[in-house]
């Protein structure tokens, strides 16, 4: 069933699902993304996911308090206390990464649903929850960004079986939560429940903790800024411009061993411009 819907998301694709920025925008137009990420000693993942959507061209980035030496570093972020959470309005959502806080991730979940936020993202430890609540109900406008160890626990099976039937999981899943899923990895997969998008970009260079921290990010950004776009369109090409960069980084005779996930941010503004043109 999964092959008959399979479509493949080429350069072509992200040149035309690209966010735009006209003369006029401001950063009104980019659109306000909170990252609700890191925890004590896993920081790094929230400043990592932070960075992708500015990157990518989220007009607003807001993460949670952590310390004040990250905010000295990276001014251009937003401090958030809880208070401001439950009363902003956010274009995107980033839940996850880095972020030890079982009940606090259970209390974001279930206000988002109640206040109807679109686009959030899923990841990392929040798809560890969802994976020990799986009658909890996903909006259809979420997005879930498993690897295939974190698939595995979202379909009680193993990252084996995961890894030989990656399009019968990816619609697994979305059939289970009813929303958008993307599966990273080898060839990553990305369904509405209607078609799957193989991403024909990235490589084993990615294969680093951070990377889908970036990524994560970088969805969040093209999510707030491109409503022209369906959501199938903007999460696979924000996997595709990840991905391309890892593939970049191999043509210039890097080596696949030393890509990092800082690589990745540093490299994403050549990217963009090579893309759109």
């Amino acid at each position: 069933m999964a092959q008959k819907h399979l479509k493949f998301y080429k350069k072509a694709n992200a040149r035309r699902d690209l966010p735009r920025r006209l003369k006029a925008d401001s950063k009104v137009q980019g659109g306000k993304v909170a990252i609700i990420a890191g925890s004590p000693g896993m920081w790094g993942a929230a400043l990592l996911a932070a960075q992708g959507a500015s990157r990518s061209g989220a007009g607003y980035v807001y993460l949670p308090p952590s310390t004040r030496e990250n905010f000295l570093k990276h001014p251009d972020f937003l401090n958030l206390t809880e208070v401001q959470m439950k009363k902003q309005t956010f274009s995107a959502v980033v839940l996850g990464p880095g972020y030890r806080f079982p009940s606090v991730i259970a209390k974001w979940i279930r206000h988002w649903k109640k206040v109807r936020q679109q686009n959030v993202v899923l990841d990392a430890e929040a798809l560890n929850w969802l994976a020990k609540n799986p009658d909890e109900k996903i909006p259809p406008s979420w997005v879930l960004t498993p690897h295939e160890g974190e698939m595995g626990r979202l379909l009680n099976r193993s990252r084996a079986w995961v890894h030989e039937h990656r399009q019968e999981a990816v619609m697994m899943a979305q059939k289970k939560w009813h929303c958008i899923v993307l599966l990273k990895g080898p060839q990553t997969l990305v369904t509405d429940g209607q078609s799957i998008y193989q991403v024909k970009a990235g490589n084993a260079a990615l294969g680093k903790a951070g990377s889908g921290d970036v990524l994560a990010g970088m969805i969040a950004a093209f999510l707030a800024q491109t409503p022209q776009a369906s959501l199938l369109q903007s999460v696979s090409a924000a996997a595709f411009v990840h991905g391309w960069i890892a593939d970049q980084w191999l043509k210039k005779r890097k080596d696949i061993l030393s890509l990092r996930p800082v690589d990745l941010l540093s490299e994403l503004p050549q990217a963009l411009a090579s893309l759109r043109k």
